[in-house]
């Protein structure tokens, strides 16, 4: 019976993603190396979850973030426009801003995007241009509304995923970039902007 594999956002130069160290681990959670360490001794981890090779532990992302949503520990929550925002991911941070993804969903489709390198770019240019005064940008999984810089307030700024793609493709038509890889991977995710 031949099936067909499952859909996935992952793409191949993910897969490295999908183990960490706990060096690792550490940055990207910003948890201590030896919390990690000290959970694996306390038995936190699933063994399946878990392998040692040589002086260093490696952990599966999914089993760290599972730990650390039971522990209240993963993401970060902000105010904006005198709401609380619950945001799982960091995507970037630079001197001047930085950029939260609301969940797994915009963290796969930004990581994996064509030109990414353009996302913290254009943040941190219109910030020096416009001189508003964010330091945070949240991102959020809305797809639907096109309406693209809202909730501009005081260090947190939030827009939607929609509204990001839709700027970054202007934007590269404006540097006459090619944007044929763009529109094809948005095409491959069912996503129209």
């Amino acid at each position: 019976m031949n099936q067909e594999p499952k859909e996935t956002l992952y793409r191949d130069a993910d897969i490295l993603d999908l183990v960490l160290t706990t060096k690792e681990a550490s940055e990207k959670y910003d948890v201590a190396d030896c919390t990690f360490r000290t959970w694996i001794k306390d038995g936190l981890f699933r063994q399946k979850d878990i392998k040692k090779s040589g002086n260093t532990w490696l952990i599966k992302r999914e089993a760290i973030e599972e730990l650390l949503r039971n522990k209240n520990m993963f993401g970060k929550t902000f105010t904006v426009d005198g709401e609380k925002v619950r945001v799982e991911h960091l995507g970037y941070k630079g001197n001047t801003i930085q950029i939260w993804y609301e969940n797994d969903h915009v963290k796969q489709i930004l990581e994996n995007l064509p030109n990414k390198e353009l996302v913290p770019q254009m943040f941190e240019v219109f910030k020096e241009e416009s001189k508003m005064n964010y330091k945070i940008v949240i991102i959020d999984n809305n797809l639907e509304e096109s309406d693209n810089w809202f909730f501009r307030k005081e260090k947190v700024w939030a827009l939607t995923l929609k509204g990001v793609l839709e700027t970054i493709r202007q934007s590269m038509e404006m540097k006459q970039f090619d944007t044929s890889q763009f529109d094809s991977y948005l095409k491959e995710l069912n996503l129209s902007i």
